[in-house]
């Protein structure tokens, strides 16, 4: 399995728990990785660091609810100077 379907699996498999925000991939430490963005490590289960997935690594990072920067309209298009 590659570390695109494993993050799909890791997704489809705790989509619904409300500690999980998303899942992404990378390296860690130079091995391909899956990084699991959580709301609480409090109920990620303990064996997910500890043992990976798919074979792969996973690095649990607890972070808050993703929005964008204050004043900026990602729906408006810029209007090009006369």
């Amino acid at each position: 399995m590659d570390v695109q379907k494993a993050a799909r699996s890791l997704q489809e498999k705790f989509r619904d728990e409300p500690w999980l925000l998303m899942v992404g991939t990378g390296e860690a430490d130079g091995h391909p990785s899956l990084f699991l963005y959580v709301r609480s490590t409090e109920k990620v289960p303990s064996s997910l660091p500890r043992e990976g997935w798919e074979g792969f690594r996973v690095v649990v990072r607890k972070m808050g609810v993703p929005r964008p920067a204050l004043g900026v309209d990602l729906g408006r298009r810029r209007s090009k100077p006369a």
